[in-house]
């Protein structure tokens, strides 16, 4: 089962998938970030290093209405510069963090 999260305020947004196995065992997820206007020189790239999930029932047995749970991941960011010289990446780690619910 993939559950998918997306955040927009029409400027800036971020979408998180997480599949998981009838064990509730995580076994894949990503995670987007995205801010308008995007440039062409600067390329960016999130890689999850750990996520946490907490549901409220199970998905497998009572089915996704009225699922809630809060989902924490550790994200390492990579930005690649197209025209520095030498090509440089920067990296930066942050945690995201949100609550949801599926009505």
């Amino acid at each position: 089962m993939i559950l998918k999260l997306e955040n927009s305020d029409g400027n800036c947004g971020d979408e998180t998938q997480i599949q998981i196995e009838r064990s509730l065992k995580v076994t894949n997820h990503s995670f987007q970030l995205w801010i308008k206007p995007s440039t062409e020189h600067v390329t960016e790239k999130q890689f999850i290093e750990h996520a946490f999930l907490v549901l409220n029932q199970d998905p497998f047995e009572d089915g996704i209405v009225g699922l809630k749970g809060y989902i924490k991941l550790e994200i390492r960011m990579e930005t690649t510069y197209k025209y520095k010289l030498p090509k440089t990446k920067d990296y930066d780690y942050f945690t995201y963090a949100m609550n949801f619910e599926n009505d």
